[in-house]
């Protein structure tokens, strides 16, 4: 039914495992996947699946990092042995920030990564900067060698929607890189994934991507490459993950555009298509806040203030009962670290990103038959975001997260698991109010 390969550290197969009682294996969005394989305990299989060698499967792009085994001693049912790893992407989770490093504000997304990437990984700390160039002495070259894999590489992407995100000024002294790369993909709302796989050269190749949306309410963008703005064109900016239309007459150098994409095929599992195993559906508003007045840098009279949520001299703007406030502190963001309107922008996306902590709270999780209709791996990928439908008529959007295989007593079953798309309206009003 499956095979599983396991491959030395030259990624040369030195074994095939092919009977087991069961297996599971789980590739993820944003974070290491993992796997178990279970079987009668045979001293063969100690000797093959030894840690730190890879399982490697057809059905997959990912390898697992051997790193647990596991015998039971049974009298009743005998011996048993689990042997457990857990993808490339857990590389991360071995390396540290070695020395304070601080990431500028308003520096894009990708490149703050790739410096913690090259940090850890590639070029790594400890060094010296003079005259902006790296230079180390004896002690410091011979920690940085020993932290290098050579066999690591950062690739970049060219996904416009990665390109038009940025992060807030912040530094790190000792943490864990893991730790921070997935604190960096919850500020985006985790609508950025990574993948680390090996390429023909043996080379562990990291790399950020964005999943398509194949919704019934799809937006997909791409930068432009007008030189000037036209009249019977819709330009738009990316704000903390939401395409807004500018209203900007003009393009501004420090800024980036886009125009919309051509709309790719649906993809939607429903009941009507008979391709929904399960769903869980949840909708609450107990929690939620639709507006926040953000307070940057300064005191009293003189602190900088900025309303995100509605737009107050709007006729649409959010009043009475209906107006759930929040108010956010953002004294940490300082003025002299950005640049021109980019610290309104700061303000307006940790608005923003409070309100999506205290939105409503809209669940719609699932497994879905995905070998028939719509196949994973063909009609729809991981990250990618999928419209989902009960047997109640309620709809929504939901992100692949997950993609399992599960082998068992219980048959064989391969399928994605989802997650909601959150989703909120915002617009911004400047201004200058006092605390």
């Amino acid at each position: 039914m499956i095979d599983i390969y396991v491959l030395n550290t030259d990624f040369q197969v030195v074994g095939v495992i092919d009977v087991f009682e069961s297996f599971i294996w789980t590739d993820r969005f944003n974070s290491y996947g993992d796997c178990e394989l279970y079987t009668a305990f045979d001293p063969k299989l100690i000797q093959l699946c030894v840690q730190g060698y890879y399982f490697y499967i057809n059905q997959s792009e990912h390898l697992m990092i051997i790193e647990g085994l596991e015998i039971e001693s049974s009298a009743e049912n005998g011996n048993k042995l689990r042997i457990t790893g857990r993808s490339l992407e857990s590389i991360l989770d071995r390396r540290i920030v070695w020395e304070q490093t601080t990431i500028v504000a308003d520096t894009p997304f990708q490149d703050a990564v790739e410096k913690l990437i090259s940090d850890a990984l590639l070029d790594p700390q400890p060094y010296t900067i003079k005259n902006n160039v790296k230079v180390r002495n004896a002690n410091q070259t011979a920690i940085s060698n020993n932290r290098k894999m050579t066999n690591f590489v950062f690739e970049r992407t060219d996904d416009s929607y990665i390109a038009g995100l940025s992060v807030e000024k912040v530094q790190y002294t000792g943490d864990n890189l893991y730790d921070i790369l997935t604190a960096m993909f919850e500020d985006v709302n985790n609508t950025v994934g990574y993948r680390i796989f090996l390429n023909d050269e043996g080379q562990f190749v990291f790399k950020l991507y964005s999943g398509t949306d194949r919704s019934y309410s799809q937006e997909e963008y791409v930068l432009t490459n007008d030189k000037v703005m036209q009249q019977d064109k819709t330009y738009y900016e990316l704000i903390s993950g939401e395409y807004v239309v500018t209203q900007d007459v003009s393009f501004q150098k420090n800024k980036k555009y886009y125009e919309h994409r051509d709309i790719v095929p649906f993809v939607v599992f429903s009941n009507q298509f008979d391709n929904v195993i399960n769903t869980n559906y949840l909708d609450s508003t107990e929690g939620m806040k639709n507006v926040t007045l953000v307070a940057g840098e300064g005191t009293g009279g003189a602190r900088k203030t900025l309303i995100v949520g509605t737009d107050e001299t709007s006729a649409n703007a959010i009043k009475g009962l209906e107006r759930r406030e929040l108010y956010t502190d953002a004294r940490d963001l300082r003025q002299a670290d950005y640049k021109g309107n980019n610290y309104n922008l700061a303000l307006q996306t940790r608005g923003y990103n409070k309100l999506v902590e205290n939105s409503r709270v809209t669940s719609y999780e699932g497994q879905v038959e995905a070998t028939r209709q719509y196949v994973f791996g063909k009609d729809f990928f991981m990250g990618d975001v999928i419209q989902m439908a009960n047997e109640y008529g309620i709809e929504g959007n939901a992100r692949v997260i997950e993609w399992v295989i599960s082998i068992s007593s219980n048959g064989y079953e391969v399928y994605p698991t989802f997650d909601a798309v959150q989703l909120i309206d915002s617009s911004v009003s400047d201004e200058e109010d006092e605390e």
